[in-house]
């Protein structure tokens, strides 16, 4: 099954998708699991995540939110050339940082 990057719960061998793309899986792994993935190591179905992309001070910025664990991922990109790529490094490195959802931080 490879790497696993969903943040605190793993995935079971079985794997669920909210959306099969095998070309996307293999080329983004990180990206697909936290968007695609829908089955928790537990056997319960997580909620999907999304991607936002959005400008803000001159600069480009990507949010994920993963609703299964009630958290951000924020990352300031360069630019749109590369971006699911450079997206893809960060989350695979760790270069950025999940944190929890605002308003949320009690739940």
């Amino acid at each position: 099954m490879g790497t696993n990057y969903l943040p605190r719960r793993k995935v079971t061998s079985e794997i669920v998708t909210h959306h099969e793309d095998e070309a996307f899986a293999l080329s983004h792994p990180a990206l697909y699991q936290l968007l695609c993935y829908a089955k928790a190591q537990d056997g319960r179905y997580r909620k999907g995540a999304s991607l936002t992309i959005f400008a803000e001070d001159q600069r480009l910025k990507v949010c994920i939110s993963d609703a299964d664990t009630n958290q951000n991922y924020f990352l300031t990109m360069s630019g749109w050339e590369g971006l699911l790529d450079e997206l893809e490094r960060s989350l695979q490195e760790g270069a950025g940082e999940w944190r929890v959802k605002r308003g949320n931080a009690g739940k």
